[in-house]
């Protein structure tokens, strides 16, 4: 589960005052796309992925919303253990970081032009852009 799963779900129809028009507009356009075993499916995305070695999340392992870059200070949201890889991606920003024993990447955002992402080897991570506009 990630913040734009979030936002889907979570925030009220009236207008924020800091949502603009068209993120309003955007979600209320989802909204009418999905019914609610939709909802119910996106409501049941797990907030980690764990795979081996490898635990992927969204902003951190504790939060979607956590803001994980490699300058961030050396807080309680690097310290997990029993893992050799953790992937996030809230940023969008590829990097990596390696905090203990654990290596840490972000693979950018395949949003972008150009779409960013990346090779996981072991322990070795090599980032790529592809154009596609």
């Amino acid at each position: 589960l990630g913040n734009a799963d979030d936002f889907l779900l979570t925030i009220p129809t009236e207008s924020p005052e800091e949502l603009t028009d068209a993120q309003l507009d955007q979600r209320l356009w989802t909204l009418s796309q999905l019914d609610d075993a939709h909802l119910e499916q996106i409501r049941s995305f797990p907030r980690t992925i764990e795979l081996g070695a490898l635990l992927a999340f969204h902003g951190s392992p504790r939060s979607y919303d956590d803001v994980l870059l490699p300058e961030s200070a050396d807080d309680a949201a690097w310290h997990v253990t029993g893992f050799d890889v953790l992937a996030g991606g809230h940023t969008h920003r590829q990097w990596t970081r390696v905090v203990g024993d654990a290596l840490y990447l972000n693979p950018g955002a395949v949003m972008s032009d150009p779409a960013e992402f990346a090779i996981l080897d072991g322990r070795s991570v090599s980032f790529h852009h592809v154009p596609w506009k």
